[in-house]
């Protein structure tokens, strides 16, 4: 599995990086969804001087667990032999190592998004679900303007005292953070955000 970047720093605003966009907002969707309708909202939310980036996730789901394919996923969510739901214990980290390698990979790429000239603090991610423990992750190891989840939560494996790796140095102010979460959200709850 792997990020692609499909656009190069040139066919930015046709220059060699950021003109008017200071910002860069990326949009990671949710577990089995992909880009598409992030796309459409990206270009709805019309935010002053932000570019916007959408980007499908390295693992494609089988298409007998999708309602409309194509579907793809951050990290490990699913048993490879049952096909159910992994389930977070201590003991249990294959969610918790998939989505560092995934987070590494999008490190990669986010370095990648520095040579075209923008700056780690000038990039913001908007995540849903899956996506938005994605971003909340990527804020733990990266020095990143800010986020937007919605029904996200750090993984529940990170909180059973699994260390995450150190982003700031001490005393350095964090990113902002927007959590949006419902009360009556069954799959992560408000106390998980």
């Amino acid at each position: 599995p792997q990020i692609e970047l499909h656009e190069s720093c040139n066919s930015i605003d046709g220059g060699g990086g950021p003109g008017l966009e200071r910002n860069l907002m990326i949009f990671l969707h949710g577990f089995g969804g992909c880009k598409d309708p992030f796309s459409q909202l990206g270009e709805n939310l019309s935010l002053p001087k932000t570019a916007t980036l959408v980007l499908n996730g390295p693992e494609a789901l089988p298409e007998e667990l999708l309602d409309n394919p194509p579907g793809y996923s951050w990290f490990d969510m699913l048993d490879e032999e049952t096909m159910d739901f992994i389930k977070p214990t201590r003991k249990e980290l294959r969610r918790l190592r998939s989505m560092e390698e995934c987070c590494a990979m999008l490190a990669q790429a986010l370095q990648g998004i520095v040579t075209c000239g923008w700056s780690l603090h000038e990039v913001f991610l908007f995540g849903y679900g899956q996506g938005g423990s994605v971003a909340l992750e990527l804020l733990l190891q990266m020095p990143l303007g800010g986020a937007v989840t919605v029904a996200s939560e750090v993984l529940p494996e990170r909180l059973h005292g699994q260390k995450a790796p150190s982003r700031t140095a001490p005393g350095v102010e964090g990113p902002e953070v927007l959590l949006i979460n419902g009360a009556r959200d069954r799959q992560t709850s408000v106390q998980a955000a």
